[in-house]
């Protein structure tokens, strides 16, 4: 494998990486953990050593740490060890997925089947509720642009009335977006639309702001769990229900009308797939 090969994984759900290699494979050694056992025996000491489970699949540990492993200190918290191995391994299963998958993997495709992996490439935007409510609802950038001379008048400010407005309904629709999304990032690619859970991101908040100024294309590995425009998300038709007084349809209420208000807003395009995603990431080109 060369630096080519090289995938800059910004996001990774384990557990459905974990399920779907599971019913793929028919079964799945999940971690390198049992191992620990060999590690605790030679924590203490100057030289920490020992063999790959001929149980692990055996191209995936060999690359992943080699036929051997040796790591060298006074004392090593087996804990560190075991995770560190861990994530090395969890990688590797992204890997295996893609290429369990292979030529059943839909890629870049508009028709798909609902439920199926997709594979889809391209630029993307990112957006996060909770970050937008945090600068915009607080007093430190308002006082920050009350300091700031206008551009066209010393004698005013850079914060004004329609700059107070401006912030007041970004501040209306990021609060509402944060209840609507909770702990949930957007990335958003001209055909799809991914709800990624932020908790599953190897990069800090304060990280993305350099990713979204990247010329490179985003990689998104996941399941298309609906379009976009759907009858069944139509308000029109719940309210007609509601009106009648059939509230069959009211769970649907709080996606319908999200799914609505991103559209509507222009944030995503009726006919958009929705993907829950598995991993997300860069490559070398």
């Amino acid at each position: 494998m060369g630096y080519k090969d090289y995938k800059e994984i910004v996001y990774l759900d384990e557990v459905e990486l974990t399920s779907a290699l599971a019913q793929l494979q028919g079964g799945l050694k999940e971690s390198l953990v049992a191992t620990d056992n060999q590690v605790k025996g030679t924590t203490t000491g100057g030289n920490l050593g020992g063999n790959i489970d001929g149980k692990v699949d055996a191209l995936i540990a060999k690359a992943a740490l080699g036929a051997n492993w040796n790591l060298t200190a006074e004392k090593q918290n087996s804990e560190s060890v075991s995770q560190a191995m861990n994530v090395v391994f969890k990688d590797y299963q992204l890997e295996r997925l893609l290429k369990e998958l292979d030529d059943e993997l839909q890629k870049n495709t508009d028709s798909v089947t609902e439920g199926s992996f997709v594979l889809i490439e391209g630029s993307f935007k990112l957006l996060d509720f909770s970050s937008m409510l945090t600068i915009v609802t607080g007093n430190t950038l308002k006082n920050l642009m009350k300091k700031i001379p206008d551009s066209t008048d010393s004698n005013k400010t850079s914060w004004n009335k329609q700059t107070e407005d401006g912030f007041k309904l970004m501040g209306y629709l990021a609060d509402l977006g944060n209840k609507m999304l909770p702990d949930t990032m957007m990335v958003l690619l001209p055909n799809a639309s991914v709800y990624a859970e932020k908790s599953n991101f190897r990069i800090a908040t304060g990280q993305t702001g350099p990713l979204l100024a990247s010329e490179r294309k985003i990689h998104v590995l996941g399941v298309v769990e609906s379009y976009a425009g759907n009858s069944k998300m139509d308000m029109d038709t719940l309210n007609n229900g509601f009106a009648k007084g059939d509230f069959s349809n009211i769970g649907s209420f709080i996606s319908s009308f999200s799914e609505n208000l991103l559209t509507a807003l222009g944030v995503i395009k009726s006919g958009n797939q929705l993907i829950k995603p598995i991993a997300i990431y860069f490559e070398n080109d």
